[in-house]
């Protein structure tokens, strides 16, 4: 699975779930994976 198909993903699951998704420990580690990797 390439970076944008992972970022296209957990966007998808903001919009979906709103900012709880933002808050949540799991989301936001791998978004700030995502952003550290690039």
């Amino acid at each position: 699975m390439n970076d944008n198909k992972i970022f296209s993903a957990i966007k998808r699951g903001f919009e979906i779930n709103g900012l709880m998704a933002v808050n949540t420990p799991s989301a936001g580690k791998a978004l700030h994976k995502l952003l550290n990797n690039r």
